[in-house]
């Protein structure tokens, strides 16, 4: 974001909030992505001790 905003003098608020909203919600797009990935590898992790323990 700094460099974005470092090649404009005067820039209006409405750009700078649009930008910290994107960041935002690439944020929490990545922090939902890592939730997801944690909860997948914990459900593949009993399923293979469900199949193991079966056999």
């Amino acid at each position: 974001m700094i460099g974005y905003l470092s090649h404009y003098k005067k820039l209006p608020m409405e750009e700078i909030v649009d930008e910290m909203l994107a960041i935002l919600s690439d944020r929490n797009r990545i922090m939902q992505k890592h939730e997801l990935e944690e909860s997948n590898a914990r459900w593949n992790e009993y399923l293979n001790r469900m199949m193991h323990f079966y056999k």
